[in-house]
């Protein structure tokens, strides 16, 4: 089993810190076992903790999930538009631009397999659509303010774009975490193919 490379549990005090134990075991459960198998005892035992800290610290266990999925959200979009500089430096061709954002983006995802396993999971379960929607509306926005504003024609429906890059991307990271194909192959691959997907969308 990967570890999650948050803090120490002995480290963590208090309400704040029995919050932060209790995120970080269950991207570590959920990452490791999937989302039905996240039972407050097993995320619990790890943070090693009584269930009673779920309700009395987050109300109940579909908000610490709600809480979880928020935090990955988070995180998610931050590493994209992070990274944007690349897509706009003028000194680089528009394939060399993608070639070096893709694999950024792919080695900030395969850099974490809990973290990145419970947002694949999340991704693709009944949870991306039930859970507050409203908010990770919020999040994106900031992504596709920038992509459109600055790089993508404005016809352009850049969530259902996002939506299939992210699939794309997804399902190759769980093939590296799979075994099934190798990391260099695999992000060679992947930017190549979103390359030729989105370069038709890119301004002149």
């Amino acid at each position: 089993m990967r570890k999650f490379s948050g803090g120490g549990h002995n480290t963590m005090k208090g309400p704040k810190g029995m919050k932060q134990k209790l995120l970080e075991s269950t991207i570590k459960v959920i990452g490791n076992n999937g989302i039905e198998k996240a039972t407050t005892k097993a995320i619990c035992k790890d943070a090693e903790l009584n269930e009673v800290y779920i309700y009395r610290l987050y109300g109940s266990k579909e908000q610490l999930f709600i809480d979880v999925y928020s935090y990955l959200d988070e995180e998610f979009v931050n590493s994209l538009l992070k990274n944007f500089d690349i897509l706009v430096d003028d000194s680089l061709d528009n394939n060399t631009k993608w070639k070096k954002y893709v694999y950024e983006i792919l080695e900030f995802i395969l850099g974490n397999y809990d973290k990145a396993m419970t947002y694949i999971y999340y991704y693709y379960s009944k949870y991306y659509s039930s859970y507050p929607v409203a908010k990770r509306v919020v999040r994106y926005k900031k992504a596709y303010e920038k992509f459109g504003g600055l790089i993508l024609k404005e016809d352009v429906n850049i969530g259902e774009l996002f939506s299939q890059l992210l699939d794309i991307v997804f399902t190759s990271v769980l093939k590296v975490f799979r075994g099934e194909e190798d990391k260099e192959v695999m992000k060679k691959r992947v930017y190549k193919l979103i390359y030729v997907i989105i370069k038709d969308y890119l301004k002149d």
